[in-house]
């Protein structure tokens, strides 16, 4: 499982679904964004464990979960799978998903 978060790069959005979006394409084409500023001297907190956070790149990813936490206690998760089909054929052969 990759960890990524793309919360740096867009802020807060207010109701718009980019992160729904950037899941959707990070399961059509295999490529997962960095988490903002990770290859800039990042250091992960050690209680966290040995979690695989995405440094960006191809992936060979099945699923994304999305979750989403909101003022109030609002929270929303969403499961999207990737289901193979005309698209993933057309891609250019560095586009494609690594084999797994």
């Amino acid at each position: 499982m990759v960890i990524a978060n793309t919360k740096g790069f867009t802020g807060h959005s207010m109701g718009v679904g980019v992160e729904d979006v950037l899941a959707v394409k990070a399961l059509e084409f295999g490529t997962v964004p960095p988490i903002a500023n990770i290859n800039d001297g990042f250091e992960p907190d050690p209680e966290l464990g040995d979690l695989n956070l995405s440094h960006g790149g191809l992936y060979p990813v099945e699923y994304a979960l999305r979750l989403g936490a909101g003022f109030g206690s609002q929270i929303a998760m969403t499961l999207f799978r990737k289901i193979p089909g005309v698209a993933e054929k057309n891609q250019p052969s560095h586009l494609r998903p690594l084999a797994g």
